[in-house]
């Protein structure tokens, strides 16, 4: 039966208050033809199908077994819809105006069809088995402040289907749901400020989530879920000033987490301990959570890669600490703009390659602290004032050529001196065969830890830089030795020493006596034969002390260069 009179402003099921009694249906009439009230007018498949009515009372099924198909459209309700426990084969009510539907414990074995309807109250789907799709595209659900769907232990075998501008004010629940298919919300609205928008938790989704265009003022919930597919959040908006604007922890999805395009989040999106198996991606994303975490990724696991790029902004703690990521993390022309204490924590993760690249430096700090990292590829003019690279280890730099930048980077050490950044970058610079730089990166550790030493041991320091550079620079050595050779020469040469006995002995040679105090492992004869006038005996300690350390260190150096480490 077709109720409407064909004037689309009159039809309108919101302002069925207008419509006369010949329009009216008794909920108890359709009812009854459901239950078999006239068997003997059934021809071909029995279907109820009513068009533009206003239904007075309850339509009250519950429990009830039927097997024709209920289809009711732009009509209108002045009571709950009730299908609790119902088992039938398909429902659809469609462009209608509800004051609520519960069928919870349903089993639906086709379809069941809520599209576009208005509801101003609650749609209770709880437990409900449907072996087809179940679609609410372009359904108004209102229950403010409350649960508008709630469909905990749902069980969907094909899709679930909730876009095409979709909208529910309160709470969207579907904890704990097993779907077959995918769940499609592209464009869907959903407000529930200061609550739960949406609510997926320890659900089993068979396939994708399409949430592309998603707008959500509330928290969205995948903590726990398993996802076999892709979760698409592209050009999404979720808003959840002070509290979580996305909720993933411990979720596991089979293929990518995309919130690229223009996804916005306003409160903390968290990952924590999630296992993504193929890339995660916000390139151009915009994460909003001044003074507290943008992104909380603590011990996450990504089989592909992070893209956290191409004007990827946070406003907020970016937190990667203790992740495994098995191909690259990158943050190149990113922008990180809080100054909180860790503008990036990256310690204990194991990564691929990491892209710093940033499009500027970050505002806060960066931390590395024991974390391995295959490539590390970065460039000063981003690098943080304030880093941590204790116990970070890495194969390769990316570019390699710049250890005296390198030196500067390694000051930027917040916690004080420690050796083992300087050993590392040195022994990545050994290993690459840029031993000149490993050397310069060994020399800046040791004038580093200098600086923290007492008043006399900082001038025994200088004095060893001066020298030989720590040891480091060995040339200096050589012409050390070469200035205090001239300087012996010319100074017994004008002043020159008295025999040491009577006896025959070598003619006085200046050079060769010079150089017989320099170089204590090779005797000359003149040095034995001569003893400096008593005003020079001092000089000639001098360059006898000179020697023997001019000469260990020369030593070493030619150690280092034959046994290599």
């Amino acid at each position: 039966m077709d109720l409407r009179v064909g004037e689309p402003a009159v039809d309108d099921p919101m302002g069925a208050a207008g419509w006369g009694p010949r329009r009216r249906v008794r909920a108890s009439v359709i009812a009854a033809l459901l239950l078999g009230g006239h068997p003997e007018a059934v021809r071909g498949p029995a279907a109820v199908r009513l068009v533009g009515a206003q239904v007075l009372g309850t339509l009250s099924l519950d429990y009830a077994e039927f097997q024709h198909h209920l289809r009711l459209k732009e009509c209108r309700f002045a009571e709950t819809i009730w299908l609790y426990g119902a088992h039938t084969r398909q429902v659809s009510v469609i462009g209608s105006a509800l004051v609520g539907l519960d069928a919870s414990l349903a089993r639906i074995d086709g379809n069941l069809r809520l599209i576009g309807n208005h509801v101003d109250g609650q749609v209770s789907l709880a437990g409900t088995h449907v072996i087809g799709d179940l679609r609410l595209d372009g359904a108004r659900l209102r229950n403010v402040g409350k649960v508008a769907l709630n469909a905990p232990r749902l069980r969907v075998e094909n899709d679930l289907s909730m876009q095409e501008r979709f909208r529910a004010e309160g709470e969207v629940t579907i904890r704990g749901a097993h779907v077959g298919g995918e769940i499609r919300m592209e464009e869907a609205e959903l407000e529930n400020p200061g609550g739960i928008a949406f609510y997926a938790s320890r659900g089993d989704f068979g396939s994708n989530i399409q949430a592309s265009g998603l707008a959500a003022r509330g928290e969205v919930r995948l903590s726990g879920a398993k996802v076999a597919g892709l979760v698409d959040l592209r050009d999404a908006r979720l808003i959840s000033p002070g509290g979580d604007a996305l909720i993933a922890h411990r979720a596991e999805i089979g293929a990518s987490l995309d919130c690229t395009k223009d996804f916005r989040a306003e409160g903390r999106v968290r990952l924590t301990g999630s296992r993504i198996g193929g890339n995660l991606n916000f390139g151009g994303a915009r994460l909003v959570n001044p003074h507290g975490f943008a992104l909380d990724a603590q011990d996450l696991s990504v089989a592909g890669r992070v893209h956290c790029n191409h004007g990827f902004h946070a406003s907020g703690s970016v937190d990667l600490s203790g992740s495994t990521v098995r191909s690259s993390v990158s943050f190149h022309t990113a922008v990180l703009t809080d100054p909180a204490k860790w503008s990036l924590a990256l310690w204990h993760a194991r990564v691929g390659l990491l892209d710093l690249r940033s499009a500027t430096k970050a505002a806060g700090g960066v931390n590395l602290r024991h974390s391995v990292l295959n490539v590390l590829r970065d460039e000063p003019a981003t690098w943080p004032d304030t880093i941590v690279l204790d116990g970070l280890t890495y194969k390769a730099l990316e570019p390699a050529d710049m250890a005296a930048s390198r030196a500067d980077w390694l000051k930027r050490h917040r916690e004080g001196f420690l050796p083992q950044p300087y050993e590392q970058l040195a022994s990545v610079y050994r290993q690459t065969g840029q031993d000149g730089d490993a050397r310069l990166i060994l020399l800046a550790k040791q004038r580093e830890r200098r600086r923290r030493l007492p008043w006399y041991a900082r001038a025994w320091g200088h004095l060893q830089d001066a020298a030989v550079g720590y040891g480091y620079r060995p040339e200096r050595a050589i012409g050390w030795l070469l200035g205090l050779l001239v300087l012996g020469t010319v100074v017994f040469s004008l002043w020159p020493p008295t025999a040491a006995t009577t006896d025959p002995h070598p003619v006085f040679n200046p050079v060769v006596y010079t150089l017989d105090l320099l170089l204590p492992v090779i005797n000359f004869g003149q040095g034995k034969s001569f003893i400096p006038t008593p005003g020079l005996q001092w000089i000639a300690y001098v360059l006898t002390a000179a020697g023997w350390i001019l000469a260990t260190t020369i030593a070493a150096a030619v150690a280092r260069a034959v046994n290599r480490n």
